[in-house]
């Protein structure tokens, strides 16, 4: 159950052009991105773990070459042109380097459609009441079920008894996958900074739920606002929506959130202005990136991407389950959320609850972070596709 003196701020992946057109990226200083440690704590073999350590290392050179460009663009494009031209010999190498690195990651986790509609309905008409799962998806490895087990003694001594009662329930599917984990993590919230605009990334306060972060412009019946997690305004229809502790003037009301047992959305709509909120994304101090796509849920399995957070700055992950299951709280009680994105190695905390999450060039937007698995390096988010269709919400482009 969730009240206001215990609101929780969970911090919750169709190919698209590698090619990126610099006006799509707004950049003044990018000196300040860093990358994450991505090599920690991780299900990933150590070949994907060192995939995706090359991919976040030339994605922020990527950057950075756009961002030099873009000055020498603006100052003197003429007695520039060698610099430019070398840039962008640079950047094609990257894309190249890229594409073939993802590629080879497509194919790791591609689940046939068939196989995954079979695999969605054996999870939506199966009652696994009785069996402590705090997480359910595909492996998309095997190709098999996946069910997640609180990582009790008493549960790993009876892991025979728990697959015994996993094969009675779904005897058609030979195998499957069982991994001990703990519940989806509760956190409280921390401040990032003031924005004005308000972009996505930006530390943003619902209410009295502590801050979380702004996802992406959007638009719900008309009306112009924004999309966060729902669970970061739960129970907060009609209240403010605040800039963080220290500058507490609001800047936007909720409208519309979802965040309850079974929903298929952990998502929320803000009213505001578009005067107080721009559609670009937070990069570093004064720089942002600007999505022109959008990427639904079925085509982000195994691809890169990239989250932007109030607390974690720019992290990148793998999308390794597009169909997955995460039951907040403790077992058996809390709130169980359908039809998540899931990342292995990102490694996400406190206040990257609503953050956006895109495409690891920051072009197409997937969608907002609703919970993880902190000692895993693991994210879950509510896909663009599914805030469309549930909140009714469209991205602002």
């Amino acid at each position: 159950m969730t009240t206001k003196n215990f609101k929780i701020a969970l911090f919750a992946a169709l190919t698209v052009a590698l090619v990126i057109p610099i006006a799509g990226i707004h950049f003044a200083d990018a000196e300040n991105v860093a990358v994450k440690d991505v090599t920690k704590k991780t299900d990933l073999s150590v070949e994907e773990q060192q995939d995706l350590k090359r991919v976040s290392k030339i994605m922020e050179k990527r950057l950075h070459l756009l961002a030099e460009k873009q000055e020498l663009e603006k100052s003197d494009p003429v007695g520039n042109i060698e610099r430019i031209q070398e840039i962008n010999s640079e950047v094609a190498k990257i894309e190249d380097e890229f594409a073939e690195i993802e590629k080879k990651n497509n194919d790791r986790y591609y689940v046939a459609p068939e196989r995954q509609a079979e695999l969605a309905e054996i999870r939506e008409n199966t009652d696994f009441s009785g069996i402590p799962i705090v997480g359910m998806g595909t492996d998309a490895i095997n190709k098999q079920l996946s069910f997640e087990i609180l990582d009790t003694p008493e549960n790993r001594a009876n892991v025979a008894e728990i697959r015994n009662k996993l094969h009675e329930l779904i005897p058609d599917e030979e195998s499957f996958t069982i991994k001990f984990r703990d519940s989806p993590t509760t956190f409280s919230c921390t401040s990032r900074h003031n924005c004005d605009p308000v972009i996505g990334g930006a530390s943003i306060e619902a209410h009295t739920s502590g801050d979380c972060t702004f996802g992406f412009e959007a638009t719900r019946s008309g009306a112009p606002g924004f999309v966060t997690a729902g669970h970061c305004a739960d129970g907060d229809v009609g209240q403010s929506v605040y800039h963080p502790t220290g500058n507490q003037n609001p800047f936007g009301t909720v409208t519309a959130e979802l965040y309850y047992d079974g929903t298929s959305c952990d998502c929320a709509f803000v009213g505001a202005s578009t005067s107080d909120i721009d559609e670009v994304i937070y990069l570093a101090a004064g720089s942002t990136y600007d999505p022109s796509s959008t990427t639904s849920a079925s085509s982000q399995s195994g691809d890169y991407v990239l989250m932007s957070g109030d607390e974690s700055d720019l992290v990148w992950g793998t999308v390794v389950d597009t169909d997955f299951t995460a039951y907040y709280g403790t077992w058996p009680f809390g709130t169980e959320v359908n039809h998540l994105v899931k990342a292995s190695s990102m490694d996400i905390t406190f206040g990257d609850s609503g953050a956006p999450v895109t495409n690891s060039a920051g072009t197409s937007l997937y969608g907002v972070i609703s919970g993880g698995q902190s000692f895993w390096d693991e994210a879950y988010w509510s896909p663009v596709d599914r805030i469309s269709t549930h909140l009714g919400a469209t991205a602002v482009l």
